[in-house]
Order: C-alpha cells, then structure tokens, then sequence
C-alpha cells in the first residue's frame, strides 16, 4: 500500500553493499483492543494501526466479529555484500500480539545463528493490574491505556532448542502527583489526586556468561512491590 517501504539498497560506488526487503502481511484477529460496534462492511482509520476492517457474521443471536488488519510487517530480509559479491543473508520474522504490538523478533544470522528479541508490557506484567494502597505507575499506565511501550527488553540467542539471555533492559516507572479539583475529569485521579507516571530510570543486564532462560527472573509486581532479576544493574 501506498507510504509502505518494501526495498531498500544501498552502494559504495557502483558496488552494492546492501539490500533490505520488507515482507508485509494481514493479522487477521478474533478480537481487538480497539473494537467498538459499526455496522457490518464499515471501517474505520486509527492512525497506529492502518486500517481495520470489520466483518461480521449473523447466526441466530450470536454475532461474530473479525478483525482484519493489512500491511503489518512480518518480516526482513537483510542481503550483505562483501568485495566479491558475496551475499550473507539475515531474516528476521516479527510476532504480533493480539493488541499489534510487536511481541518478538526472531532473526537467523549469516552464520544460521538463531537469535531473539522479546518485549514485556505494562499489561504482561504479573500483578501489575492490581491495587494495593496508593495504585502503582504501571497500574495507572495500564488504566489509562499507555501500553505502547514495552516495560522490559530481553534478548539471546537459541542453543539445541534452550534460550539464552545475553543482554535487556528493563524500564522503571515513577508517578508525579497533584491536587485537582474534584469536578476536573482527567484520565485517572482518586479523591482529587491526578497521578502522571514518568519514566525514572532504566536497567540493563549485564551477565559475563549467557543465562539459561529457565533462570532467569521476568520483571513482576506482588503487593506493589517490583521484583527483577539479580543481573539488571543501573549504568550510567
């Protein structure tokens, strides 16, 4: 579709170092963060997501909704080109979520190395969809839909189907807050106080030897307390 890159090289000289092409496909999904009741064949524009499409079906009383989503980028195929112009081939295939948003990334290198990339959001995160006391920054993200951003990034790579973690960050979140008047309508206050989350400081991992994904402690929350792996360390 119109505006979508597909192919893209790149040349020293008249010699080509570089080609990347990008594969677009349709998401077709049971359900969408984003429904809401239009009347069948109509759609709508949502400016992070394209076009989605609305098809329905009628039986008795049960209504069936699909949504089709167009021109998502599935995959990327890197061609690299040395003097002698041979080519060394890198693709990496892109996992969706059922909210569109970009949950893994699988790459096999030149050297048939399989490597991968995984994003945590605020809504995956164990716990944080609950209240405990004064409600957390990733309650209040999720609550008022700030869940666009992943909250932790691991990566790795694959050994005889085992999961290696070689690097990630981790985003921590912090919340400013202000009195309001009580007739002020603003995505989330409780008795008069707006909370604004902000990030505060991120983490990375940093580990001398890769680590077993089994052993590996995923950011969760429990009580409002955050919990995380041992190796996330602040680097300035």
């Amino acid at each position: 579709s119109p505006g979508k890159i597909t192919y893209i090289e790149s040349y020293v000289g008249n010699r080509k170092v570089k080609s990347v092409r990008h594969v677009y496909n349709s998401i077709l999904l049971q359900s969408s963060p984003f429904y809401q009741p239009i009347d069948f064949g109509n759609t709508y524009t949502l400016g992070c997501v394209d076009t989605i499409v609305c098809l329905s079906t009628y039986s008795a009383h049960i209504t069936r909704k699909l949504f089709v989503c167009p021109d998502v980028l599935e995959k990327v195929i890197i061609n690299e080109y040395d003097v002698n112009g041979k080519q060394m081939e890198t693709t990496q295939d892109i996992l969706y979520d059922k909210k569109l948003r970009p949950k893994e990334i699988r790459t096999i290198d030149s050297r048939g190395r399989e490597l991968f990339t995984k994003h945590t959001y605020p809504d995956d995160v164990v716990g944080a969809g609950q209240m405990y006391g004064t409600p957390s920054p990733l309650f209040i993200m999720i609550h008022t839909n700030r869940i666009g951003t992943p909250v932790e990034t691991i990566s790795g790579y694959i050994e005889n189907g085992t999961e290696y973690i070689t690097g990630g960050a981790l985003n921590l979140y912090a919340q400013n807050t202000y009195s309001v008047p009580l007739d002020i309508n603003l995505p989330y206050t409780i008795q008069g106080l707006y909370f604004c989350p902000y990030l505060f400081k991120t983490l990375s991992l940093t580990s001398l030897e890769p680590i077993n994904i089994s052993d590996f402690h995923h950011f969760s929350m429990s009580n409002g307390e955050m919990s995380y792996d041992k190796h996330y360390k602040l680097t300035c």
